[in-house]
């Protein structure tokens, strides 16, 4: 389950409530670093993770900086 929340500055807040990988990703954690970057690539938008599964947080959560000024 994903979901996302716009973010009064005009970002974005990206979160899975589970991992579809996370049996690959415990023994894989190359899975878990090529996500960010895919998100960055097809976002063409900076991300960052603020939340991470594996470190026994509830999700993995994500940072989506918008390229748009506030005004």
């Amino acid at each position: 389950m994903s979901g996302y929340s716009v973010l009064p500055e005009g970002n974005f807040f990206l979160y899975h409530q589970n991992c579809a990988i996370y049996k690959l990703a415990i023994r894989y954690r190359q899975l878990c670093i090529l996500e960010p970057r895919l998100m960055e690539t097809l976002l063409g938008a900076k991300v960052s993770r603020q939340q991470y599964i594996l470190k026994d947080q509830p999700i993995c959560g994500y940072l989506i900086e918008s390229k748009r000024q506030p005004t």
